[in-house]
């Protein structure tokens, strides 16, 4: 099936589902750039790109194998922001699935501006972010993911945040104020707060949450930051977070299931959060006893 046929798909079902978004969401606790698409070959990645101007705000959106979930999210992006300058990035990491067609192809439909950052290999979410950066344009970045676990409504709220407390960082946090999980298993809660407890060990960071990747950055900040972060995948939201040297502040939210699919989190991920939290305190160690010394 063409790109056109298939947005043609993808739009009309696109109230049906916003319906039972909007539905599933009510379960919280307490301009058109240009019309055509460049592509460049960069080694082992393509990229089908929508050209764009200066931008408010860049949203990054990773992605692998998420065909039903990050076109409506991007359509509900699109009927959020309708009163801010915004691009959507999307990085599909070797997606099987035919998302970066349907991607391109809902972007279209809706005249936003979006660049379909297609890698034919499965390179991970810390190389993921990278790219995305190389092509932000806006002051502020947004990171969220691309299962509709994140509520895209809040993005308004978080850019409101980072704009009044002139923070660096402003994190979506599910354990501050009236945020919160929505059908998590008891497992999966403990587990989420043992991380927490874990990153707030290694980074010396007092924050309330510290792995939800939903935040909102000052694109110099997390320029900076980024250039220093040596972990992949989920271990990755903790070692931004000790890379940044600004104000970090937090809104409440709420962490929603995935509409569709499965979590790509695996026992490796988690080895890999161990690993690399072991070696911030390393480092956190290594920066003490320089300081102890120098006085």
């Amino acid at each position: 099936m063409g790109i056109g046929g298939q947005a043609g798909i993808i739009y009309r079902t696109l109230d049906v589902l916003k319906a039972f978004y909007i539905e599933r969401c009510s379960q919280r606790p307490t301009t058109r750039v240009m019309s055509y698409y460049r592509i460049w070959t960069y080694g082992n990645s393509y990229i089908i790109c929508k050209t764009f101007v200066y931008m408010e705000l860049s949203i990054i959106i990773p992605t692998h194998n998420e065909k039903d979930n990050a076109p409506l999210l991007m359509y509900l992006i699109s009927e959020v922001l309708k009163a801010v300058q915004y691009e959507i990035i999307i990085v599909d990491d070797g997606s099987s699935d035919g998302t970066s067609a349907a991607c391109t192809a809902i972007a279209d439909k809706l005249g936003i501006t979006a660049q379909v950052l297609t890698r034919k290999e499965k390179l991970g979410l810390g190389n993921a972010y990278k790219r995305g950066l190389e092509h932000a344009s806006g002051d502020y970045v947004v990171i969220l993911d691309s299962d509709l676990s994140h509520d895209p409504r809040e993005i308004l709220r978080l850019l409101k945040k980072i704009k009044e407390t002139r923070a660096g960082v402003v994190i979506g946090s599910r354990y501050t104020g009236e945020g919160g999980t929505c059908n998590w298993p008891f497992s999966r809660k403990m587990t989420s707060q043992g991380a927490n407890i874990l990153a707030y060990i290694f980074t010396g960071k007092r924050n309330s949450d510290m792995t939800n990747s939903y935040r909102i950055y000052k694109r110099d900040v997390i320029n900076y930051a980024i250039r220093n972060v040596k972990a992949q995948g989920f271990a990755y939201q903790m070692e931004i977070l000790y890379h940044c040297h600004q104000k970090i502040d937090e809104i409440p939210i709420c962490f929603y299931e995935r509409l569709s699919g499965y979590s790509k989190l695996s026992g490796k991920e988690y080895a890999q959060f161990l690993r690399w939290g072991c070696t911030l305190l390393a480092m956190r160690a290594r920066d003490f006893v320089q300081k102890a010394v120098y006085i």
